[in-house]
C-alpha cells in the first residue's frame, strides 16, 4: 500500500495557483501508473529497479514512479534504492523542469517528508529536497527558493520533532542562499535548531552555524555566538558516545575567533576556558 496523508493544516502549498496548468507528472494515465507500480511491488522490486525496466519511461514518469516506490510499503532497502535513483535522475533532468513540473512534485516530496520518519530514509529524502530547493532557487533567478520550500524549512526548524529539524538543517546547509537577501530568516532557522531539546540536533546546528558564518552573514549570525559557545561547552561535557560520533567543534570555534576577532572579542575568555578544558 502507498502511504497517504495530507499536508499539515498549517502548511500551504504556495505557488500552485488556481487554474494553473497541471504538471505533466500528474497528467499520467493513473490506471497505467497504478498497474506498473503494483507490478513492481509484487515482484522483486530491487531487481526491477536495476534491470532497466523503468528506463523505457520518460524521465518525468520515472521520477514520479520512483517517488511512489519510496513512499510505498516495500522493504527498506528497496525504498532507499528508489530514493537514491531518484536523486541521480533529478540531478540530470531538473534543469529542464519549469514551475509546472517542479511545484507539484515538490509538494509530494514535502508531504512525504512530513509523514515518513524512518531514520534510514531521512538522508535520502533530504538529498532530494536539497536538489529541489536548488532548482527552485534557479527558477527564481537566485532571488529565493519558492515560498512552499521556505515555509517547510521554517516549520521543520520550529518542530519538536528532531527528524524534521534535521531536514531543515540539511536544506539550509545544502542551499544557504534559499532565503535570498533575507538573512534574518536563515538566522531564525539556525537559532531554532541550536535551541533544540535534542543535543545531537544542537551539535548539528552548530556545525551548520560554522559553515554559514561568513562576511555576508556576519551581522545576522553574530548574536548567536553565545549559544554557539554554550553548545561547545555541552560537547566538552557530553558522553563519550556522543563525542566519539561528533567532530569536535572547539577547533572550529577557535578558527572563527581567529578569522573574526571583532565579534568574538567579548567571548574570548569563555573560548580560552573551553580550550583549556579539552587540552
Amino acid at each position: 500500500s502507498i502511504h497517504s496523508s495530507s499536508l499539515p493544516s498549517s502548511f500551504s502549498v504556495d505557488g500552485m495557483e488556481e487554474g494553473s496548468n497541471p504538471s505533466p507528472l500528474l497528467n499520467m494515465d493513473q490506471s497505467q501508473l497504478d498497474s506498473l507500480l503494483q507490478s513492481l511491488l509484487s515482484s522483486d522490486t530491487q531487481q526491477r529497479l536495476s534491470d532497466g525496466s523503468l528506463d523505457q519511461l520518460p524521465p518525468e514518469q520515472q521520477a514520479n514512479l520512483l517517488l511512489k516506490i519510496g513512499q510505498s510499503s516495500a522493504n527498506e532497502e528497496t525504498r532507499c534504492s528508489s530514493l537514491d535513483r531518484l536523486s541521480r535522475l533529478l540531478s540530470s533532468i531538473l534543469h529542464s523542469w519549469c514551475s509546472n513540473e517542479l511545484v507539484p512534485f515538490t509538494a509530494q516530496m514535502i508531504q512525504f517528508a512530513f509523514v515518513d520518519k524512518n531514520p534510514k530514509l531521512r538522508d535520502k529524502i533530504d538529498d532530494v529536497l536539497v536538489l529541489l530547493t536548488k532548482h527552485s532557487l534557479e527558477l527564481n533567478s537566485g532571488v529565493h527558493a519558492s515560498p512552499m520550500i521556505t515555509s517547510f524549512v521554517h516549520q521543520c526548524a520550529a518542530a519538536s520533532d528532531s527528524i524534521l529539524q534535521r531536514s531543515s538543517i540539511a536544506i539550509i546547509t545544502g542551499v544557504p542562499s534559499l532565503f535570498g537577501k533575507v538573512i534574518s530568516d536563515l538566522r531564525d532557522v539556525v537559532e531554532k535548531c541550536m535551541l533544540s531539546t535534542d543535543l545531537s540536533i544542537r551539535l548539528l546546528a552548530l556545525s551548520s552555524f560554522f559553515d554559514l558564518f561568513s562576511d555576508k552573514t556576519l551581522s545576522a549570525l553574530t548574536p548567536l555566538l553565545p549559544v554557539a559557545i554554550q553548545i561547545c561547552g555541552e560537547f566538552v561535557t557530553a558522553s563519550e558516545e556522543i563525542r566519539s560520533k561528533t567532530p569536535s567543534p572547539i577547533n572550529r570555534l577557535t578558527q572563527l575567533a581567529s578569522k573574526y576577532p571583532d565579534p568574538m572579542r567579548g567571548h574570548l575568555k569563555r573560548v580560552i576556558t573551553l580550550c583549556g578544558r579539552v587540552s
